[in-house]
C-alpha cells in the first residue's frame, strides 16, 4: 500500500494502515472506498495530501501461489485519493485519518466529454470508449456479454458513463434471449457490461 504525491513522491504506508474499505455496486461505474490510518509523521502536511494522489494497492490471501481471482491489484491502473474524510487526534503524537479514494475512470469521467459518432455493435462501443485515450483511458481487464444488435450513435458532448448508460439501455444479449436488461459496472477485477 503506497500513496504516489502529486510531485511523484512515493510514500510506503504499509505498517499505518488501520482498515481499508472498497465499495463495488452493480448500478454504479466506478469503484470507491476509504482507508484509515494511523499517523505519526503527519503526512497530511509533509507528503502534502491535497486531494489528486495515487493509491497503489495490493492485497491478497497469504498462500504459496496466489492467483488472479483471489487477489485485488491495483498497481497497474491505481486509484485516486479525491478527499480526507476524517482526521482526528489519537494520543500526543498520532493522528487517525480517513482517505476517499476511487477508480481513476470515475475521475476521469468527471473532466471529459465525449463528441463523437459510432457505429457497431454496443459492447464494442462501449469499449472502444472505455480504452480511448482522448476518454478514459482504461487498461483494465474488460469482461462483455456479446451484444444481438448493431446501433449508429452521436453523442454531442456527453460525459463517458453517461454514453455507456445509454448503450447499456439499448442493447440486447446475443446469449440470453434478446435480454435487454444490461449493466456496466466496475469490481476489484475490472469493468463488467452484461446482462442480469
Amino acid at each position: 500500500c503506497q500513496i504516489v504525491s502529486t510531485t511523484g513522491e512515493v510514500y510506503d504506508i504499509n505498517s499505518i494502515v488501520e482498515e481499508i474499505n472498497v465499495f463495488e455496486n452493480i448500478y454504479t461505474a466506478a469503484i470507491s472506498g476509504d482507508i484509515v490510518i494511523k499517523d505519526t509523521t503527519n503526512i497530511v502536511k509533509n507528503l502534502p495530501i491535497i486531494g489528486e494522489e495515487r493509491l497503489i494497492l495490493k492485497i491478497q490471501t497469504p498462500q504459496t501461489s496466489p492467483e488472479p481471482e483471489t487477489t485485488i491489484d491495483f498497481t497497474q491502473s491505481p486509484l485516486i485519493i479525491y478527499k480526507i474524510n476524517s482526521q482526528y487526534q489519537s494520543g500526543e503524537t498520532a493522528q487517525v485519518l480517513s482517505l476517499q479514494f476511487g477508480s481513476l475512470e470515475g475521475f476521469r469521467n468527471t473532466t471529459c466529454r465525449v463528441s463523437q459518432s459510432y457505429s457497431g455493435q454496443p459492447n464494442e462501443i462501449v469499449e472502444k470508449i472505455l480504452r480511448d485515450s482522448n476518454y478514459l483511458r482504461s487498461k483494465k481487464a474488460f469482461y462483455y456479454e456479446p451484444t444481438a444488435n448493431n446501433t449508429k450513435m452521436i453523442f454531442p458532448n456527453v460525459r463517458p458513463f453517461k454514453c455507456i448508460k445509454h448503450l447499456s439501455n439499448i442493447s440486447n444479449s446475443r446469449l440470453n434471449n434478446s435480454s435487454p436488461s444490461y449493466l456496466f459496472y466496475e469490481t476489484t477485477k475490472g469493468y463488467h457490461f452484461r446482462t442480469f
